[in-house]
Formats: C-alpha cells, sequence, structure tokens
C-alpha cells in the first residue's frame, strides 16, 4: 500500500483522487486564476511504534484551479509569504499536499506555491497531454495567470522531467532549479529499481480513517506524513474506512513512457541538485545514483550537488532538516527577480 513513498515514484507510483470539500473564501487572486479556497488547518501527521499519534499543524494555504487550456485545470496552492516566486513541483502519484510540512520553513523569505500535474490531486484528469512539454507548459500557463513573471523551481523526483524542460526550453522564466532526488536518467533508472522497504500488514484499526491509515504509513515509512496527500491519493468510503488507491494507471504509464534521457547542458540557471542516500539499498542500486551524480556534475559544472546520507527518496519528509538547510543556503544566494 505505501510503496507510493518508495522510489517507486521515480517511474510509476499511486495516482491521488479528488480532495474532499474546503471552505470558499474571497481572496484577491487574478480573475483567470478560476476558483479559490483557504484551507485554514492542514495536518502533518506523526506516529512511531508504541506511541500515540500525533497531528502537527502545516502551513495555511489558498488553493486555486488555474485553466491551463482545453477545459484543463490545475490545482496550485499558495502558502503564502514574501519575496520571489518559489514553485514546488510533486514527484509522480502525489499532488503538491506532500510539501504541506516542507512549504512552512520557506514562507518568511520566499513566495511558496505548489502544482499538482494534471491528473492528480484537484487537477483535471485529462484524457492527454502528459508529455513534458505540456506538462511543462501547464505550469508556465500557471505563471501567466498568476501574473508571475520568473520562478525559481523545487521538484521531486519525476518532476526533474519538467524542471530539466523548463531551464531549458524557458530559461528565462527560471531564477533557479533544485532537483530533490530527482536529478536522474529514468530511462537507465529501469534497469536498476531502488530495493522496496519491507511493508507490514496493515490491521483494521489502521484502515479506519485517514488519519490512522496515515499514522500507520508515517510509522511504516519512518516519516511525517502530510494528511492532505493521503486523503487526496486514497480513497475511503462514507465512514472514513480506506478503501484503496487511486491510481489512475493510464496516466501514470503516458507520464512514464514520456521521460527522456536528459540534458542538463542546457541549463544555465544557478541549480542545486540532492541525492537521496538510503541505509537499504543494494549495492547496484548505490552505485547506479553514484554515477548519477558523476554524470549530472559533469554535465552541468556550475551546479551545486549534495547528497543526505541516510535519507530516502522522500528525503524532504525523512531528513527536512537537513534539506531545509541546503535549501536556504542555496536560495539565499540568489538574486531577487
Amino acid at each position: 500500500m505505501r510503496h507510493w513513498l518508495l522510489a517507486l515514484a521515480f517511474i510509476a507510483c499511486q495516482s491521488v483522487s479528488t480532495p474532499p470539500a474546503k471552505t470558499t473564501s474571497p481572496g484577491s487572486a487574478p480573475a483567470a486564476a478560476g476558483r479559490e479556497y483557504r484551507h485554514t488547518a492542514p495536518q502533518i501527521v506523526h506516529a512511531a511504534e508504541g506511541k500515540a499519534v500525533e497531528l502537527r499543524p502545516g502551513t495555511p494555504h489558498i488553493a486555486r484551479a488555474v485553466r491551463v487550456g482545453d477545459g484543463v485545470t490545475v490545482e496550485v496552492l499558495d502558502w503564502g509569504g514574501r519575496g520571489p516566486a518559489l514553485v514546488l513541483l510533486a514527484g509522480l502519484g502525489n499532488s503538491a499536499h506532500i510539501f504541506d510540512d516542507l512549504a512552512s520553513s520557506l514562507v518568511d523569505r520566499w513566495h511558496v506555491l505548489g502544482v499538482s500535474r494534471r491528473g492528480f490531486g484537484a487537477s483535471t484528469a485529462a484524457e492527454s497531454g502528459y508529455d513534458i512539454p505540456r506538462l511543462g507548459s501547464d505550469i508556465l500557463c500557471v505563471l501567466d495567470q498568476l501574473e508571475l513573471g520568473r520562478a525559481i523551481f523545487v521538484g521531486h523526483s519525476i518532476a526533474g522531467e519538467e524542471l530539466t524542460w523548463l531551464g531549458s526550453q524557458h530559461g528565462d522564466r527560471v531564477l533557479g532549479l533544485v532537483y530533490l532526488d530527482a536529478a536522474y536518467d529514468r530511462l537507465a533508472l529501469r534497469e536498476h529499481r531502488p530495493p522496496p522497504t519491507p511493508e507490514p500488514p496493515a490491521t483494521p484499526a489502521d484502515l479506519g480513517s485517514p488519519v490512522e491509515y496515515a499514522a500507520y504509513m508515517s510509522r511504516g515509512m519512518g516519516m511525517p506524513i502530510p494528511l492532505d496527500e493521503v486523503e487526496v491519493g486514497f480513497t475511503f468510503d462514507g465512514e472514513g474506512r480506506f478503501v484503496g488507491s487511486a491510481t489512475n494507471p493510464r496516466i501514470i504509464q503516458q507520464i512514464a513512457e514520456a521521460v527522456r534521457v536528459p540534458d542538463y547542458a542546457q541549463l544555465e540557471a544557478p541549480t542545486l541538485a540532492l541525492y537521496a542516500q538510503a541505509d537499504h539499498w543494494t549495492a547496484d542500486y548505490a552505485a547506479f545514483t553514484a554515477r548519477e551524480r558523476e554524470k549530472f556534475a559533469r554535465a552541468l559544472p556550475s551546479a551545486s550537488v549534495r547528497t543526505i546520507p541516510h535519507a530516502k527518496h522522500y528525503l524532504f519528509l525523512s531528513h527536512r532538516a537537513e534539506v531545509v538547510r541546503e535549501l536556504r543556503a542555496f536560495l539565499s544566494d540568489l538574486e531577487p527577480p
């Protein structure tokens, strides 16, 4: 069940369904930004074996449905903040809600937004448009609709495809790029799958509600889980009991088939690549990731390349403090627009 939080997110991962209704708020976005909702109390679920479930507050945010063309809207979360726009892009299978915790460490100096790509979260599950240029163009449409000229883009996992496309094809819109365990050749990755983490069976209590299921995931993965992400990533019945994944295999397959060998040499914006280094990796996979780091550094000598020891693929959840420290050090050196 929890493999959406494993490295399968590099190629294929869990999808997400329509989120629960939120309270309408007038807001002040441009009219073109579409519907707007305010979510004032996102929750981050912490749990450990033998301990009570703990719910900590995430960062309040506004959610907007932004039209990107052809009857398609994408969900944009706005956590607020002042300064240059910083856009968070989720990995395959996740919505922007996966960053509900990370955003709180960035809003003091940056205007933090998140985009749920088409097919995930509250974004339209369109029949087509899952090639990388179209997905990247959706992000540019968001910038245009929100009247943002340039932005810093921070992408996790397969969002590295969109980062590379944005940086190489539309560098004039990019202030900086941050790859969160995202700078990989995903065609080569198909031959070097990361080892799965053992998954204990869920008990009936674990499946009793979104909070309990999030706690089950948090215990098993050893990292806090944003509750909103669980609520949009899985289906629950009328009484709140877990039903199953909301994965759309067709969309997952289309995006997975769209990946290409990355060309980092065309990137001109300041770039940071953070790589996870999990303890449970096999020797083969550890050697593969080391080769990928070296390839990236050779292709883009100006980039900063860092490794987070003991971190998991969702390094911004498993090792939040270390990731935030690297992010803030890198972002603080960027010139404002």
